[in-house]
């Protein structure tokens, strides 16, 4: 077995594998800025981004064969077919050359007209682990099992430590995923505020409710519920002033008027009655 506790960040993890030198572990945190280790020696990228973006492509993709064809469209969209095939060779070269000074093994494998990570790396990777909590959160509140979905919540949280490759954000390819992965994290956010609130964890409620709409300012569900929250806490001028912003933002980014049960909240706050 190789722990990964003495990566930052990964502490209690495990990974299965087997202590053979033709073997490895690969972890990549692709939320925020790219860091990506080879039991656990830092692969020293530099600031190529074709080759950053590369092996981040590969990465997120997990074992699944990518093929040649899409890489030359994705990295080389307006070069010739021979000319991108040469990038993206020339490219490789470089990114197995930083791969190689952190584990000599094979990490990048060709298969016909195929890549994809080697089967002889164990790969950790934030953006997965994130994919898999999330999904095992809203399996878990679907069925009722509460504990199980705050949990799973507060761990997919935990990995969110930025937008998806931060440091590279002009990555054309990587707009659809970054915003996918936002969502997901807007998601969590909210589902886990909602888990917070039936708990009556109200300081909790607060955080996630206020960074929500940080990155939604129009969403109104939340917005209702940190008026809630700020209502139970005994502070009903923080209630009011979240109302009086839920509605200008609601009028000038979307046109339209809080919803009634919004309104008939903030009534019910201004009357100091239970909510």
């Amino acid at each position: 077995m190789t722990t990964l506790a003495a990566l930052p960040g990964l502490e209690g993890l495990t990974l299965a594998v087997a202590p053979a030198s033709d073997r490895a572990v690969l972890t990549a945190r692709l939320l925020g800025d790219l860091d990506v280790r080879l039991n656990g020696v830092p692969v020293q990228l530099g600031r190529s981004a074709k080759a950053r973006g590369l092996l981040a492509f590969l990465i997120d993709r997990g074992s699944r064969p990518i093929p040649r064809d899409l890489l030359m469209e994705v990295f080389w969209p307006a070069s010739a077919p021979g000319a991108a095939r040469n990038s993206l060779h020339v490219a490789l070269h470089g990114v197995r050359k930083v791969l190689a000074r952190a584990w000599p093994g094979e990490v990048i494998a060709c298969r016909g007209d195929t890549y994809r990570l080697s089967d002889r790396i164990e790969v950790w990777s934030d953006v997965a682990e994130l994919d898999r909590h999330s999904a095992q959160a809203r399996l878990a509140a679907a069925d009722g099992r509460t504990e199980e979905a705050l949990a799973e919540c507060e761990a997919a949280l935990e990995l969110y430590r930025g937008e998806f490759l931060a440091d590279d954000p002009y990555l054309d390819w990587a707009l659809e995923r970054r915003e996918e992965l936002r969502l997901r994290f807007v998601a969590c956010a909210d589902r886990l505020s909602e888990l917070y609130l039936a708990r009556d964890d109200l300081p909790h409620t607060v955080t996630l409710c206020s960074e929500v709409l940080r990155q939604e300012p129009c969403h109104e569900p939340v917005a209702r519920r940190l008026i809630v929250a700020y209502a139970r806490l005994g502070q009903p001028h923080m209630a009011l002033r979240e109302y009086e912003r839920i509605v200008d933002a609601l009028a000038r980014q979307l046109g339209v008027m809080a919803a009634p049960e919004t309104m008939r909240l903030a009534e019910g706050v201004r009357d100091r009655s239970p909510v």
